[in-house]
């Protein structure tokens, strides 16, 4: 007996091979049978008949780590099919911090997280104990890199010099350390301070480290706009220095169109070095807009003075005219902000997705200064999003066979602002440049987003539909997968993945055909219910308010007697005369009416949408959402009206 059986299946088995129909028989989270017709018992069957089959994505470029300790489950990779991530990017991890640097550390990766860490620093003083501490089951497999500038900055802070040889050795023993304890490599962030204050002797000596264990060496290089070409083949002395297997991050051609086709010459300089026998490959997301902290726009040089002189230059006059043409140079400040938008904000989430021009326009105001006061409000935290890159670039990294396909993701609920390929990554690729533009086959893609990274990473029994691996798998519909989120709305799922389970067992289907035969009873009774509760409550002396359309006090009351001839349905919301901590005293004291978030049940439910369904958003964005920390909302179910208003009454009593 299986544990679970896949039937009829459309296999594309991540080799980059055309696909077969097979059934897969699966037991103890590996994979145990394929034939084209299984007959045998299992746990759970999943029709497939229609659906493509494919190993579990592997997300070649993650950011997760940072967040993965109060975040396990990892929904935004799960929701696009990522079964793998690869992460620890950009010289940026979760470990090591040392004693003697721990202000330092936090810097880094506050920058990325925005808040303070769920655990005792001393839990990532080394890179396995780091580990050890989140040992714990997680949404998705992870890779974890060892993060340049956490290194760096471990040995010698935020300092803008060369390394001394004692401190060369140092940060070779912290590599070194980070790959016993389980880093499959080493990342670099040559645009990010203290990562960008290295040279490439220094970069060589540590990946000679890496090299010598098996590992990666993955690199933000220290252009992608006009030093492109130039940072690439700095990088490529580097491989050819250590011997170390390496990726480009995200490459790309940025900074507008003086810059767009550079990526023809990089692409031409990666297989040469490939052609010398040493192993160099490239991810990327599928998009033509970049996304990274605004305070990028400050010179290097200046975060030597630590993040508190910084916002005390961007809180005076005197500082910022001399920040000014640090940051503008030759430009004009609506020339140097053209492309920006800014991708989240803590302080001001009302400017998420909007262009940085737009808003300066909006409120007259000098777009410098106000970039100046977002950075400020935020202490230096507000994501950035660089409309600068070219479709053909895009395309002509796409096509080349070393491309991975990498989020350079991170998300959690709650986030104020994100670029989309935290959610839409994959799905974009398969829908958007394999369906409808066609500029890879869809199992080269599959090749891409599977056996490609774990090859690269070395990531074992992972990457192919084979008898023996790990079942890492997804099901999607080739025909209609899409990616649905934007600029303007990050959180949007994608189409076609999450919207397949397997089918409904017999029983529950008579169930549901049963209920079919009195629904239109029980929605009536629901609907009355609403009605009567709502003017009863608007009459309560503890009531602040009612949003009910049936009610003449709605202002979509004249609205809703034209369109709803049958009643006014059977959800409302209404706001007690108290705080939050009032508010669910009401849910807590309820006897007859159940603590549940969903509607439409045939009981009576009642919930606390700002702690619950809502709890995801800040309090800004609550406000703009209707959701007051006193709002209850009731789903009115077929119970006698009598009993309703009684539970209500005794709840509201405890006010």
């Amino acid at each position: 007996m299986y544990d679970l059986l896949i039937k009829n299946a459309y296999v594309l088995d991540g080799t980059g091979a055309e696909g077969f129909h097979s059934d897969i028989g699966i037991s103890g989270g590996k994979i145990a049978a394929m034939a084209q017709a299984i007959n045998a018992q299992a746990e759970s069957v999943i029709d497939a008949s229609g659906l493509t089959l494919a190993p579990g994505f592997i997300d070649a470029h993650s950011h997760q780590d940072v967040i993965v300790e109060e975040y396990p489950e990892c929904i935004c990779a799960v929701e696009q099919g990522i079964t793998t991530q690869v992460t620890g990017m950009c010289g940026d991890s979760a470990a090591p911090v040392s004693p003697r640097h721990v202000g330092d550390a936090l810097r880094i990766i506050s920058s990325l997280k925005g808040g303070a860490l769920p655990s005792p620093v001393e839990t990532r003083f080394t890179f396995g104990g780091y580990l050890d501490h989140i040992d714990k089951p997680l949404g998705t497999n992870m890779a974890f890199l060892v993060g340049h500038g956490m290194i760096r900055a471990a040995v010698m802070g935020f300092e803008n010099r060369k390394p001394t040889a004692y401190e060369t050795e140092q940060m070779k023993a912290l590599v070194q350390q980070a790959m016993d304890g389980g880093a499959f490599g080493i990342s670099f962030g040559l645009i990010y301070p203290p990562g960008s204050y290295c040279d490439a002797e220094e970069m060589s000596e540590l990946c000679k480290v890496v090299a010598q264990n098996g590992g990666v060496m993955t690199v933000h290089v220290r252009s992608e706009s006009s030093g492109l070409i130039e940072a690439v083949e700095e990088m490529l002395g580097v491989v050819r220095a250590s011997g170390v297997r390496c990726v480009i991050s995200h490459h790309k051609a940025t900074g507008g169109s003086a810059n767009w086709g550079k990526t023809a010459k990089t692409l031409e300089l990666i297989q040469k070095i490939n052609a010398e026998g040493y192993d160099v490959f490239t991810d990327q997301y599928p998009y033509t807009a970049s996304a990274t902290g605004l305070s990028t726009n400050i010179p290097d040089d200046m975060f030597t003075l630590g993040t508190d002189k910084l916002i005390a230059m961007l809180s005076s006059a005197q500082g910022r005219n001399e920040l000014r043409p640090l940051i503008l140079g030759a430009l004009t400040p609506k020339e140097r902000f053209k492309y920006t938008m800014i991708g989240s904000s803590p302080a001001h989430p009302e400017y998420n997705g909007r262009m940085l021009n737009d808003i300066a326009d909006e409120l007259n105001i000098d777009p410098y200064e106000l970039q100046c006061d977002i950075l400020r409000d935020d202490k230096l935290l507000t994501g950035g999003i660089y409309h600068t890159m070219s479709e053909d670039d895009l395309k002509r990294v796409m096509q080349y066979r070393r491309t991975m396909v990498g989020t350079d993701g991170m998300w959690y609920p709650g986030c104020s602002g994100c670029h989309p390929r935290s959610i839409g990554t994959f799905p974009r690729v398969l829908g958007r440049y394999v369906r409808e533009k066609q500029y890879i086959t869809l199992p080269e893609a599959i090749r891409r987003m599977t056996s490609l990274p774990a090859q690269v990473y070395g990531l074992k029994d992972k990457g192919l539909i084979v008898k023996g691996y790990d079942a890492d798998m997804v099901l999607f519909d080739a025909d209609k997968i899409i990616d649905r989120a934007d600029y303007g709305s990050f959180r949007t799922r994608c189409e076609g993945l999450r919207d397949i389970g397997p089918c409904i067992s017999p029983f529950n289907a008579f169930l549901l055909t049963q209920g079919l035969e009195t629904l239109s009873l029980r929605v009536q009774r629901s609907v009355d219910n609403a009605l009567a509760v709502a003017e009863w409550l608007e009459k309560h002396p503890k009531i602040e308010h009612v949003s009910y359309p049936g009610l003449k006090s709605s202002k979509y009351h004249t609205l809703a007697k034209k369109y709803l001839r049958n009643g006014f349905g059977g959800v409302l919301t209404f706001r007690v005369k108290g705080s939050a901590e009032q508010a669910s005293k009401i849910v807590d004291n309820l006897g007859l009416i159940s603590h549940l978030a969903n509607v439409g049940d045939a009981k009576t439910l009642l919930i606390h949408p700002a702690s619950t369904t809502h709890a995801q958003l800040g309090e800004q964005e609550l406000a703009a959402s209707g959701v007051y920390p006193n709002l209850l909302r009731l789903s009115l179910g077929i119970e006698h009206i009598d009993d309703i208003k009684e539970d209500l009454n005794e709840a509201l009593k405890h006010l």
